[in-house]
């Protein structure tokens, strides 16, 4: 009985005494955001996550035109041009998902342009404009930068039968 009373007694001591030092140890809520955002920090240097935009000369067009185009790849945190990958590519891309289109472009601190020629072959339809960067494809597709342009072809039977329906649409051509 005497000694299980001692190690009863010695158990809640040493209970009091953890409890004690684990209260002098204590993190602010605040020393956690801050380790938090040093990691995110460290993370971000490490892994910087490229942002593409493309700008067009425009979203419709006729197949035998060139879309015109400039990109930035940019810093996806700051914003600011970001030298980290040196090409880019970009891909005109079917309804059918079939690439129709593409070009490797050279990236000069951050910025590159171009022009892409719709082939009189393409089909009248919605199409996809696609751009990464060799850097960009190690990670979710989803940010790869997309844009749908409509092109018309004005030998597609379509284009034909409904000729003037379209003429009394607006376009921003």
């Amino acid at each position: 009985m005497r000694v299980s009373r001692l190690l009863y007694i010695a158990c809640v001591c040493c209970f009091f005494c953890l409890s004690a030092k684990a209260q002098t140890q204590t993190v602010t809520t605040s020393q956690v955001v801050d380790q938090l955002v040093g990691h995110l920090q460290d993370f971000q240097e490490q892994c910087p996550q490229e942002k593409v935009y493309l700008h067009t000369d425009g979203d419709d067009y006729v197949t035998g035109e060139s879309v015109w185009l400039k990109a930035y790849v940019l810093d996806a945190s700051t914003h600011l041009p970001l030298s980290l990958s040196k090409v880019l590519y970009v891909s005109l891309v079917s309804e059918k998902n079939e690439v129709v289109a593409k070009q490797k472009l050279k990236i000069d601190e951050g910025f590159t342009y171009s022009d892409i020629y719709l082939p009189n072959t393409l089909s009248t339809g919605h199409y996809t404009l696609r751009a990464h960067t060799l850097w960009m494809s190690n990670f979710n597709k989803d940010l790869y930068f997309t844009k749908t342009l409509r092109i018309y072809n004005p030998k597609d039977p379509w284009i034909t039968r409904n000729r003037e329906r379209i003429r009394n649409e607006s376009f921003d051509l």
